[in-house]
């Protein structure tokens, strides 16, 4: 017969051990849930956020450098035009662009100049997370300024 470790008692696991084990489920479920709860909490925080903007929209005011009319992808395709701004990065404006007029209205912002921009308040009051997450805002409507 063997030492004993001290880690069966009559062919049970110890206490200790027993502990350890329920801490490791523990640690397992929490990671677990974690791992699925996590997106889905993004996902309802997204959600939530484009309804608000939506009917809360505030305006800012940049300078255009340049737009391009293209198509946008994920989960679908749809068009879009790219502005680029000395001031507030890039935008994107989706609303009201179709494959018909993205080009003319790409142009008209192409000449560059003082734009006033419809976004989303959300979008507003997080645009430096926007920034650093390299998310590219989106634009509801525009008007020239000068």
């Amino acid at each position: 017969m063997g030492a004993s470790t001290g880690r069966e008692v009559s062919g049970h696991l110890s206490e200790k051990s027993q502990r350890q084990l329920r801490r490791d489920r523990w640690v397992f479920w929490t990671i677990v849930s974690s791992a699925l709860l996590v997106p889905v909490a993004i996902f309802i925080v997204a959600t939530v956020s484009d309804a608000y903007d939506e009917t809360h929209r505030v305006s800012i005011e940049c300078t255009v450098m340049g737009a391009e009319g293209g198509l946008g992808s994920g989960g679908g395709t749809w068009s879009r035009v790219q502005i680029s701004t000395s001031d507030c990065g890039t935008l994107t404006l989706t609303w009201g662009i179709t494959e018909s007029n993205r080009d003319a209205v790409a142009s008209e912002l192409a000449g560059g100049g003082r734009f006033a921009f419809q976004i989303g308040a959300t979008t507003q009051s997080t645009w430096k997370l926007h920034e650093m997450l390299r998310i590219t805002p989106m634009v509801y409507s525009f008007q020239q300024i000068d």
